[in-house]
């Protein structure tokens, strides 16, 4: 066998083996692991999420909606409550074939979304017609068009997110990333129109509070899967690990 390839078979092999050990080493201390310690890991990389990271300092600005079958516009939107972010429960750690699992339960409270909105509603009032058949003697004359305005304050107690980090061996470091990031639900939905015109639209503002929901619900999973996601991955670049 050629002197150079009995060389770089021995490079391979002794390659192999301290991965091997570097591994084993890692698979220990990660088994050592309590669940205090795990949790206050997850505890720390939250703290640097909400310090570090200028995406979820309140207020951020969120986008302007239309709802063209109401004529209902909400603009100069922001929200609060991203830094609010924080674990519930414990943090489990698990073991798979491809690397280690952290699983994590999150918990943003008191997300409040505050929009100016403005809507022009047209204004109708019973109209006497006496020489008209009694079945038409009553109909709707359109009198005016009114400017409605005023703000609207949307809010939900609480949201839960289901986050799994995977804990992966590359050569001698240790790479940790987000594989899974999820809203679970999100508790206590109240949506509070006020202002100008509010009495003239009372026959739709029920629709109006079923719309402003459904805005709400997409604010918060765009501001909270992009945002959220992104401040955790890379706060996990410089997470101080236990091990490695």
């Amino acid at each position: 066998m050629c002197r150079c390839v009995y060389n770089c078979l021995l490079l391979l092999v002794f390659l192999a083996v301290s991965e091997s050990a570097v591994h084993s080493r890692v698979k220990r201390q990660f088994s050592a692991l309590s669940e205090e310690s795990i949790n206050s890991l997850v505890d720390e990389l939250l703290k640097n999420v909400k310090e570090d990271n200028n995406s979820l300092v309140d207020p951020i600005a969120v986008p302007d909606a239309y709802l063209e079958d109401l004529d209902l516009q909400l603009y100069d939107g922001v929200a609060y409550g991203l830094s609010s972010i924080r674990r519930i429960g414990n943090a489990v750690l698990q073991n798979r074939t491809d690397g280690y699992y952290m699983k994590i339960q999150i918990g943003l409270n008191n997300i409040v979304a505050l929009y100016n909105w403005r809507s022009n509603v047209t204004i109708q009032v019973p109209f006497l017609d006496i020489f008209s058949p009694p079945s038409r003697m009553f109909r709707n004359l359109v009198l005016f068009r009114e400017r409605a305005k005023g703000e609207v304050l949307m809010r939900t107690e609480d949201v839960i997110i289901y986050t799994e980090i995977q804990v992966t061996q590359r050569g001698k470091g240790i790479k940790p990333r987000v594989v899974d990031f999820q809203i679970l639900d999100m508790v206590g939905i109240d949506v509070d129109i006020r202002g100008f015109g509010v009495d003239l639209i009372d026959a739709i503002v029920s629709d109006m509070v079923s719309a402003a929901s459904n805005i709400f619900k997409d604010i918060v999973y765009e501001q909270v899967e992009g945002p959220v996601r992104k401040a955790i991955n890379e706060e996990l670049v410089n997470l101080k690990l236990p091990f490695g």
